[in-house]
């Protein structure tokens, strides 16, 4: 679907570059800091539909904004200080905060420099942005916002006492309450609670969760019995599932699941001595990196259906492929390309259902000495690397779609059924999902094979609450449509 262009900038623009969209061919965005000085670009989230990236030059952070037509401005950000930390509130762990109608983009800094200082601050788009005070001016490093019921609820580590407290901050009347005295690190929300690694006292770094509702955290599983930490990471969750990675006693480091229910259990690992790194979910398949000893790389692939483990082999193939992504029905992966005299990272692509491994083609020569991983915003494929002739800067990839090809949703507004006019080239598999005004996905359905030519898919939702909801449509390829649809 065409990206609005916006022009809430325009006023404040301290700076503009324009480029052109290219297909297939990998590109740097823009080289942030010239030269070889690092411009430490980092993809924040969406806002009103264009990605925010914070950025430096080499005397001051800016906020960027770029939309699908390939538009770049930027914004001073005069609230930090000249190279002060800039971090975004884990897109990749939380529901999106940006994505929330009528919001801004709530991101965490720091005041003087010091990582003792971290604050909370939202950014509207407009004005400069503004800090979210704590309960009190007692020094605090705010962290974990998690967006919650029309709320933001984060956590606050008092460097003084060295307790945890959690707050609420309520964009309507601007106001930070304590809602606990309990405090969450780097988790998920799953099921309208809050699940995160933390310490206890007699079970090491365990799976924990905290109720927004009641205000109180407790330990939902002693993964590792005893002493030892479980050390549970990479949350994510996936059909009404949570799956995270952690340390179980006789399996190593491997893969787990959550229903909410039962006890978490591991799900998939690759040898009693392997330690799991990274999830990525693609396909209808969980795909994880290990490290086993010596120094061996090793990938397994787990079927969230039939509850399968596969190995990946073709994978182990290239080593250092820690960070993945799934693009347009492909798995895209770091890896190392050596020739005489010289060895770098390159990016590729992964056809999993061929064992087709392709190297993504560029648009310059760039000698990548290391990549950070991937984001897809937009249909548009994000990388974060560290190249000999630019420094560390953002890249970017598009695949162009097949001509065409259509996805129409009507009607809308609607009261009881909604269709999706779908004309298609080939035969594919669809798959549809529904998301609520918070960005919290409500269903999740594979529709299943269509023929080329022209298809209505109904869609019911007279069971749906009167409001905004998000359509989306998917196939091996990406994000096909994705609208927003107005229920009576």
């Amino acid at each position: 679907m065409p990206m609005m262009r916006t022009l809430y900038l325009s006023i404040l623009l301290l700076s503009f570059h324009a480029t052109h969209a290219q297909y297939d061919t990998l590109r740097m965005l823009q080289d942030y800091c010239p030269g070889t000085c690092d411009g430490n670009p980092m993809p924040m989230g969406l806002l009103n539909g264009n990605l925010i990236i914070s950025a430096q030059d080499e005397t001051k952070k800016y906020l960027y904004t770029y939309n699908a037509d390939g538009l770049l401005q930027s914004f001073p950000n005069d609230s930090v200080p000249p190279l002060a930390m800039l971090s975004p509130v884990n897109p990749h762990r939380f529901t999106a905060v940006a994505a929330a109608p009528g919001h801004a983009l709530y991101f965490c800094s720091t005041l003087d420099g010091r990582s003792e200082s971290i604050r909370l601050f939202s950014w509207d788009g407009l004005n400069k942005p503004v800090k979210i005070v704590p309960v009190s001016d007692t020094p605090h490093s705010i962290g974990s916002p998690i967006w919650w019921n029309d709320k933001l609820y984060f956590s606050a580590y008092n460097i003084r006492t060295y307790k945890y407290s959690t707050h609420v901050y309520d964009p309507k009347t601007k106001a930070v309450t304590k809602v606990g005295d309990a405090g969450y690190t780097y988790g998920v929300l799953y099921k309208d609670k809050f699940y995160y690694k933390h310490f206890g006292s007699n079970t090491g770094q365990e799976l924990f969760v905290f109720d927004p509702k009641t205000g109180i955290a407790g330990i939902v599983a002693d993964i590792n019995p005893g002493q030892e930490s479980g050390d549970p990471e990479n949350f994510i969750v996936v059909q009404d599932k949570l799956y995270f990675l952690a340390t179980h006693p006789d399996y190593g480091r491997g893969l787990y699941m959550y229903d909410g229910a039962n006890a978490p259990k591991c799900v998939s690992y690759h040898s009693n001595k392997s330690r799991a790194y990274t999830i990525t979910p693609h396909n209808g398949r969980l795909y994880v990196y290990y490290q086993a000893p010596p120094s061996k790389v090793a990938h397994t692939s787990y079927d969230i259906v039939t509850n399968t483990t596969r190995t990946e082999d073709t994978l182990d193939k290239y080593s250092g492929n820690i960070f993945m992504a799934s693009y347009h029905g492909k798995l895209i992966f770091n890896g190392y390309k050596v020739v005489p005299g010289n060895a770098y990272h390159v990016v590729y692509s992964y056809d999993a259902e061929n064992k087709i491994v392709r190297e993504l083609p560029t648009d310059q020569q760039y000698t990548f000495r290391y990549i950070y991983g991937f984001d897809v915003y937009n249909d548009v494929l994000y990388i974060n690397g560290t190249t000999a002739e630019h420094g560390y800067e953002m890249f970017t990839y598009r695949e162009r779609q097949p001509a065409k090809e259509s996805y129409i949703l009507y009607p809308n507004p609607t009261l009881d059924n909604v269709y999706i006019k779908a004309t298609t080239e080939i035969k594919q598999n669809f798959d549809l999902s529904i998301y609520d005004a918070a960005g919290r996905q409500i269903l999740w359905r594979r529709l299943g094979a269509f023929d080329k030519g022209e298809h209505n898919i109904h869609i019911p939702v007279s069971h749906l609450a009167a409001g905004v909801y998000i359509i989306t449509l998917r196939n091996y390829r990406g994000v096909l449509l994705r609208e927003k649809l107005v229920k009576l």
